[in-house]
């Protein structure tokens, strides 16, 4: 795993990650899993376009936090995560 950059606007932080087994435009079933495993509930989840750019995003959350991931591009994926508080 490779990050690729990384930001911050407010309460909201995101990385966008280079993963190798990010591939394809779906998360691997394992990703999801593990993420679920540890308590994480998806609320959305959906294939998507904006600006003719299609991608492919899950929105978790766990107590008052939310997480979404996000593939755009076969081997990158966008992880912010946004806390209620």
């Amino acid at each position: 795993m490779e990050i690729k950059s990384k930001g911050k606007i407010g309460s909201v932080s995101s990385y966008i990650i280079t993963w190798d087994r990010v591939s394809g435009k779906r998360i691997p079933i394992d990703y999801k899993l593990i993420i679920m495993k540890n308590g994480w509930k998806i609320k959305k989840e959906g294939d998507s376009e904006l600006d003719g750019i299609a991608y492919h995003a899950v929105k978790y959350k766990k107590g008052d936090v939310f997480v979404s991931m996000v593939i755009r591009d076969p081997d990158s994926l966008t992880f912010t995560g946004v806390s209620v508080n």
